[in-house]
């Protein structure tokens, strides 16, 4: 594929993190692993931040660590369903004792501060996260052997011209991960969230379809490039849930200018003008976001 220029990354590289702590659970019960001894797992939250590592566009765009996706992750043992829970990179807020975008608290060393406001926007708390790079998302389609998918419409790069038609495609890491980056089409960021979801299907479809074995030689592939990603989690804990999400359904929850929740403003960052996103309530008020967050969990 063409060299393009690269843009943010976006939600669904966490739908594919946790899409991956999913399997990877399942591998390891499948060896021989039991929660039988165990008490029945309380429900599972932590949260996943992707971003753009160096060397991968963030040093092109002078920002090596800001996580431009963030989602929590909600399991919910009692009814199957693992919530995934979308928040916008441009959320302007106080975090801590400082105002800033969302996005930033992780280049900041303010991973405590960021737990805790996403506790008062979701109305969920956790003080567990993973951190998810583009080489990981890559390394996942590509252990898979690549992905399948129809595309509605064609997809052009912005700087390049280079051009993915409509239709059926198979798909390498590297192309997965730029169409679901690609934003350059009427629609937007929506155009880009409809190919996410393309993607996201099809990696759930493939790794549905593996074997035990199959499976097994996935994770022994993927497990290096998931073990250099930053996480104050152990996986060896999330064992005792393997035997309780089989079968699990995914509920998204994306909080977009639909909800009428957010509104667009912009501040002043030394001589010049950023955009950003605050609650119509607000800044640092989530009380309606919190309410419909929650009345959308399953």
């Amino acid at each position: 594929m063409k060299a393009v220029k690269l843009s943010l990354l976006i939600p669904a590289i966490a739908c594919i993190g946790a899409l991956l702590v999913y399997y990877l659970l399942n591998s390891y019960n499948s060896y021989g692993v039991s929660s039988s001894t165990a008490s029945r797992p309380q429900d599972l939250t932590f949260l996943v931040l992707g971003r753009t590592g160096a060397g991968e566009g963030g040093m092109w765009e002078g920002a090596p660590n800001l996580t431009d996706a963030i989602m929590l992750v909600d399991l919910n043992t009692r009814t199957g369903v693992l919530n995934l829970i979308s928040i916008p990179r441009d959320l302007y807020g106080t975090w801590g004792s400082s105002a800033f975008k969302i996005n930033e608290a992780f280049e900041r060393g303010k991973m405590n501060d960021l737990l805790n406001g996403v506790a008062d926007i979701t109305g969920i708390g956790t003080d567990k996260y993973v951190v998810i790079d583009l080489n990981t998302v890559s390394s996942i389609v590509d252990a898979l052997g690549g992905v399948d998918i129809n595309l509605p419409s064609r997809i052009t790069d912005e700087v390049s011209g280079y051009t993915l038609s409509s239709g059926e495609h198979h798909l390498d890491g590297a192309t997965a991960v730029w169409i679901m980056r690609n934003r350059y089409a009427g629609e937007g960021d929506f155009f880009r969230e409809e190919n996410q979801h393309l993607i996201l299907e099809a990696l759930l479809e493939k790794l549905r379809g593996m074997s035990t074995a199959e499976r097994l030689s996935f994770v022994i592939k993927v497990l290096p490039t998931l073990s250099s990603d930053e996480s104050n989690m152990n996986f060896g804990d999330l064992l005792n849930y393997a035997s309780e999400i089989n079968g699990i359904k995914f509920n998204n929850i994306v909080l977009d200018f639909t909800t009428g929740l957010l509104e667009s403003s912009s501040t002043t960052v030394g001589n010049s003008e950023m955009y950003i996103l605050l609650p119509i309530s607000g800044m640092n008020n989530y009380s309606g976001v919190r309410a419909y967050i929650q009345s959308k969990l399953e």
